[in-house]
């Protein structure tokens, strides 16, 4: 009974750090089906190509959101390729009038920016791990009460 409690525990210490897709904490922007983790690395205008999109949604909340998406900038902040650099790779984002930070292509997202789709899978390990718990204590209790 104990090793399964220290199973389980451990799985419950593990799941939270498991990411399947971008995180909510990190600013990140959707561009052409792919999820972009913008990073504080700079990037110099004179890399700047040409402007190949903006933020058209903005929300801080989790959820299922498409086209150019960002959790972070607000609706209207641009997307530049970067010269030398495949847009399938890394794209500039505009923060100020001078200021352009690197995004990373993280994923693809298919037809929506489905970066909140580990939560499901991480509520039904937890709870299938809390109903396994709550069964073999049931058990453990049942065969102690016999005993009396």
């Amino acid at each position: 009974m104990g090793k399964i409690v220290t199973l389980l525990f451990a799985v419950f210490l593990i799941i939270p750090s498991v990411r399947v897709a971008a995180s909510w904490t990190d600013p990140f922007v959707t561009y052409s089906d792919g999820v972009y983790t913008v990073t504080e690395e700079l990037v110099e205008e004179q890399l700047l190509d040409h402007q190949i999109g903006k933020v058209t949604l903005h929300s801080p909340e989790e959820g299922n959101y498409s086209g150019n998406f960002s959790n972070s900038y607000p609706k209207g902040t641009a997307y530049y390729s970067i010269k030398g650099t495949s847009k399938n790779k890394e794209i500039a984002i505009k923060a100020d009038d001078h200021t352009f930070f690197k995004a990373t292509f993280d994923h693809s997202n298919g037809a929506a920016a489905k970066v909140s789709g580990h939560i499901p899978w991480t509520l039904v390990i937890m709870g299938g791990a809390t109903v396994l718990l709550l069964y073999f204590f049931r058990k453990k209790k049942r065969h102690e009460l016999r005993r009396i």
